[in-house]
């Protein structure tokens, strides 16, 4: 039960991930965040005189490590039963207090 839920979860995620690709406000971030690392590697080699950090590499590792924190909070709000309604906001699921003895 749990691996079924895990897995559509990753599922939904890159799902979601792909999606976001098409929109817009990835790409001024990508954007943003391009700059601000150009401009890292500027200051690294004024201040070192050689570039120690690549933009390349920190422009990977930030959206690595975005993707898969992404993904593992995904799997553990999927897992603990949390879902995002449009009116209602975060709410837990009244069976996943209830089985765990939360709830009596």
């Amino acid at each position: 039960m749990i691996l079924r839920l895990i897995w559509e979860s990753i599922r939904q995620y890159a799902q979601v991930v792909l999606s976001f690709l098409l929109e817009p406000v990835f790409w001024i971030m990508f954007f943003v965040l391009f700059f601000q690392y150009k401009k890292l590697e500027e200051i690294q080699k004024d201040i070192y005189g050689v570039v120690k950090y690549k933009k390349k590499d920190m422009m990977a590792s930030s959206l690595l490590a975005g993707i898969l924190g992404g993904m593992a909070i995904s799997i553990v709000i999927t897992v603990v039963g949390i879902t995002f309604g449009k009116l209602e906001g975060a709410v837990f699921f009244n069976n996943f207090l209830f089985n765990f003895g939360f709830i009596v």
